[in-house]
């Protein structure tokens, strides 16, 4: 099992340049969130910059990309080809950390072009996490194939290691959250792997201080039940947990909210049948939007690799879709209606309305204890709210007719807050002008 996963990325690294955006998304987003192909470099691994430049690695060469895929520079050159285990960027965006498993080094990469540093060889290093400025926890198979998986601090000053953990079975994804905790998702060494063997495991960040060598007996289970585990990824804004599965006997590649176990955690997004879905990121949003379904797509962005290993070599992003509300009407003191699209299914929409010049922009966020944010430009103290709710259909969809603009017409904004069918607060609308 540890050889067929080190095997996949070779399968890879055919040159894809010309497979851009261009391509349709093939992978089906969950509701509420919208999925977008992205320019994809080439490269079994990428990293994206906050500045939307992207990194890749093709197993020969490290690669500084424009953000629509196109090649600015060559950072780093191997002497052979050497297969792909991670690429990382530093959270200050200074230098990026690249995992192999040929000659199984670890390498600082400086993205100003200055050079790159050798750090260390870890054996069949597969994945990577940063636990602060200055060190990153690795999962490698140090001893080889069938003795299982290290957990191991590397100084990425110094290249010094120090082994956290041991867990069983072949190398399985890693991340932490702000808080410094660390999460790992386990792997079945069998193949094909025995279904739902994969958890989600997690020790504290004062766990991770100890002198002692951790195992699994000392973690606490977050989640259990996965078809196995290629990447696993924490939105430091939420602490929400998102993995993608890969099923290499059903041909299912699915990306997850971890929630306990795999029958409760939602499906972000589907993957085409018999595709490989890897190198999950999540990009930070801006302003109070969070990443979850039917806020504003500001809110942040899940980016990730999949492939058919043959055709298909694609990049994708992941995005909350807000749901859309419009006015339409015939003109001054005509009729008009108000619609709302893209909103939960069977859903609540309570309308509020105000003057349109005292709507404001940015929107300010109005918490609600264990709700996402609520947004609105209405300003509170010219809030009105209709008695008559909007009930939205199967298809998220919902309309008012106004059978009489007069005198309406260019003073009036309205947003709708959606409530969901077990009561919870979704989200709002984007706001409609009359």
């Amino acid at each position: 099992m540890q050889l067929f996963r080190l095997v996949l990325p070779i399968l890879c690294l055919t040159s894809a340049n010309a497979l851009t955006s261009a391509m349709p998304a093939p992978d089906a987003g969950a509701p509420g969130f919208a999925l977008a192909a992205l320019p994809y470099p080439g490269g079994a691994a990428t990293a994206t910059l906050a500045d939307g430049r992207v990194l890749s690695f093709d197993g020969t060469t490290i690669t500084l990309n424009r953000a629509d895929g196109t090649a600015l520079t060559t950072l780093h050159t191997y002497p052979g080809f050497s297969y792909p285990s991670f690429l990382l960027l530093d959270p200050s965006e200074t230098f990026a950390v690249a995992g192999e498993s040929s000659g199984q080094t670890l390498t600082r990469v400086e993205l100003d072009g200055s050079g790159s540093t050798v750090l260390t060889t870890l054996t069949y290093n597969y994945d990577a996490a940063f636990e602060d400025a200055t060190r990153l926890i690795v999962s490698a198979a140090t001893c080889g194939f069938g003795c299982g998986n290290d957990l191991v601090r590397v100084d990425i000053n110094t290249g010094a290691t120090t082994f956290l953990a041991q867990v069983s079975g072949p190398s399985g994804p890693v991340t932490l959250d702000p808080a410094g905790n660390l999460y790992y998702a386990t792997v079945d060494g069998n193949f094909p792997p025995t279904p739902g063997f994969t958890s989600v495991i997690g020790w504290s960040a004062s766990q991770l201080t100890g002198d002692s060598l951790l195992t699994e007996a000392d973690a606490t289970t977050i989640a259990t039940g996965f078809n196995g585990a290629s990447a696993l990824v924490c939105d430091a804004a939420t602490g929400g947990l998102f993995l993608s599965e890969n099923d290499f006997m059903t041909g299912s590649n699915v990306i997850f909210q971890v929630i306990s176990e795999r029958a409760t955690s939602p499906a972000l997004v589907t993957g085409s049948i018999f595709n490989s879905i890897t190198n999950l990121e999540v990009i930070a949003g801006s302003g109070p939007a969070v990443f979850a379904p039917y806020q504003p797509s500001s809110g942040g962005n899940l980016r990730y690799n999949t492939t058919d290993f043959f055709s298909v070599f694609q990049r994708n992003g992941i995005s909350p879709q807000r749901p859309s509300l419009a006015f339409s009407s015939t003109g001054p003191g005509g009729a008009a209606s108000l619609d709302l699209e893209l909103a939960p299914p069977l859903s609540l929409g309570l309308i509020g309305y105000g003057p349109s010049a005292g709507f404001s922009f940015p929107e300010s966020a109005f918490p609600i204890p264990a709700s996402v944010p609520i947004l609105t430009g209405l300003g509170l103290t010219s809030l009105n709210v209709l008695p008559t709710p909007l009930f939205v259909s199967p298809s998220g969809a919902a309309s008012l007719p106004i059978p009489d603009t007069t005198g309406l017409v260019g003073t009036l904004a309205a947003q709708v807050l959606l409530i969901d069918p077990i009561l919870q607060a979704v989200g709002t609308s984007t706001p409609a002008f009359l």
